[in-house]
């Protein structure tokens, strides 16, 4: 932190659910991108030349790619980087957090109902009940 006094606001829980919601969403784009691989429909069918006289004649169809190769790479790598770059600032907050509760949260240390248990439960937990506010 370098001597900046932390200032723990509404805000910045505010922030930091923000945060965690938009890294999941982040990685849920990025399974999808996994998992749904770009191709493209393509044959031959058999038809004929349009006028007198009507022969067969072998044609070559392919559906359209929605979004190029390189744009697909591009989003990719882009969702990547925030990833990253989301998950180190979430980290950030996390230590802010616990910082915070090292300074000002003991004076109900060990009691279950201490707003730093209450805080550290919210924080840890929020993966494992999916994602429930203060």
């Amino acid at each position: 932190m370098g001597g900046k006094k932390l200032k723990i606001t509404r805000d910045f829980f505010t922030n930091y659910v923000y945060l965690e919601s938009r890294i999941k969403s982040i990685k849920r784009r990025l399974r999808y991108f996994e998992t749904h691989p770009l191709t493209t429909e393509h044959g031959i069918v058999k038809g004929s030349m349009n006028r007198f006289p009507y022969t067969e004649c072998h044609f070559v169809v392919s559906g359209v790619r929605s979004k190029s190769r390189e744009e697909r790479e591009n989003a990719v790598n882009q969702l990547v980087t925030d990833l990253k770059r989301n998950e180190c600032v979430f980290e950030d907050m996390k230590l802010d957090i616990e910082s915070f509760l090292g300074k000002y949260g003991g004076s109900h240390h060990g009691r279950a109902d201490s707003p730093e248990i209450k805080i550290r439960g919210w924080i840890y937990g929020r993966a494992d009940r999916g994602g429930v506010g203060i």
